[in-house]
């Protein structure tokens, strides 16, 4: 069989062409989807980046503001527990009025004092001066405070006649229930007023 194109030359050289301008406009389609990924990629990274940017600036606004209130609450804190510091310091402290009046009144007419003094009271010691933190740190160390504590002993000098009436005054004393303890910490004869006495000295816990 023998088969005859009747199709003009021109007219299959122009269908050629056409099938040569699709077949590259194809191939420039894909090429720039192709080149288009890494652009698109990009974009996203540059978003991420700047959402993640955002992110953080949040927190460190946030810990800033977190970081105030701690400061705040610490100040608070140092200032309440010198003020309890205080307030314990001066409950210990005694009506001295009232308690000279009672040692007197335990005195008997045979023994007279020569002196009363107290312990020294203790004091939180001061820190020495060092290179310490600065700026924020600084900022958020409690002021140190120092603190008087009230005496806890009483020391008692004098004479007595005999020393049963340094023992009187003992007992006396004792059962005042003003003491956790008195002791007599020294005692010797000694003269005294043209005769001799008993030199003492107490000391009255508390």
């Amino acid at each position: 069989m023998i088969g005859v194109n009747l199709i003009p030359p021109s007219v299959l050289a122009a269908q050629r062409r056409a099938r040569r301008i699709r077949v590259w406009a194809a191939l420039v389609s894909v090429a720039a989807l192709i080149s288009a990924l890494p652009v698109v990629y990009q974009l996203r990274q540059h978003a991420r980046v700047a959402s993640l940017r955002n992110q953080k600036q949040d927190q460190e606004r946030r810990l800033k503001t977190v970081r105030q209130e701690f400061e705040e609450v610490t100040k608070a804190l140092a200032d309440l527990t010198s003020r309890v510091e205080r307030a314990d310091a001066l409950r210990t402290k005694r009506g001295w009025a009232g308690l000279l009046g009672l040692i007197m009144d335990c005195a008997p007419d045979k023994v007279w004092l020569t002196s009363l003094s107290t312990e020294s009271p203790g004091a939180a010691a001061p820190a020495t001066e060092s290179a310490g933190p600065s700026g924020e740190e600084a900022a958020s160390q409690p002021q140190q405070v120092v603190v008087m504590a009230g005496a806890r002993r009483l020391d008692l000098a004098g004479y007595a006649v005999g020393h049963e009436d340094l023992y009187d005054f003992m007992t006396r004393l004792k059962a005042s229930q003003q003491f956790s303890d008195v002791e007599l910490t020294k005692a010797g004869t000694e003269p005294a007023l043209r005769s001799r006495a008993v030199r003492f000295e107490l000391t009255c816990s508390w």
